[in-house]
């Protein structure tokens, strides 16, 4: 890649992410820590949770793919960290979303797995511009609802508290924007 290409991706992703070096070198060890206990979760939870083995291997992948943004963060810089991570932590939401909502629909479970929207959304609060932190926030909750809409029957918990889970994202995001905004 040629100097001026990287400085006008460098342009990009700094009117997409705000943070330093140190800030996104915090975030990939929060990663680091993070997928573990949350695997542990999954594993504990397993008996209430379809398909969690996907979620176990999702975990791993990202564990790995962590270590080696760390590893290669200085080479890297942190913007592309940054755009990295975050392509990371949201393929594997989605990813993971999708099998955990489809399966709790065929299985009728009472996974929580939803709560895994809120962590993401809030650790995009901090990495992102206001701006795009805000439209995140906007797209996460649309994803969730249109699985929940195309999935579940009338009647079913889901379903019937998706206006109230949905609400409570974006408030997370909104609420997370404002004080990462005040913190920077």
């Amino acid at each position: 890649m040629s100097p001026s290409n990287n400085t006008k991706g460098s342009i990009i992703l700094g009117r997409i992410f705000e943070g330093t070096p140190s800030s996104e070198r915090r975030m990939v060890l929060f990663r680091i820590g993070a997928t573990p206990a949350l695997a542990l979760i999954v594993f504990l939870s397993r008996a209430r949770l379809p398909y969690w083995e996907f979620a176990l291997g999702a975990f791993a992948a990202v564990f790995v793919a962590n270590l080696l943004l760390l590893i290669l963060s200085q080479r890297l810089g942190h913007l592309v960290v940054a755009a990295l991570g975050t392509s990371l932590d949201t393929a594997l939401l989605l990813a993971i979303s999708s099998v955990a909502i489809r399966a709790s629909a065929f299985e009728a479970s009472t996974s929580e797995m939803w709560l895994i929207y809120p962590l993401v959304i809030v650790g995009g609060a901090y990495r992102f511009r206001p701006w795009v932190s805000i439209l995140y926030t906007i797209v996460l909750s649309g994803w969730y609802s249109a699985h929940v809409l195309l999935t579940f029957l009338p009647g079913s918990r889901p379903l019937t508290e998706l206006p109230v889970r949905v609400g409570f994202f974006v408030l997370m995001g909104v609420l997370a924007t404002v004080m990462a905004y005040a913190l920077r």
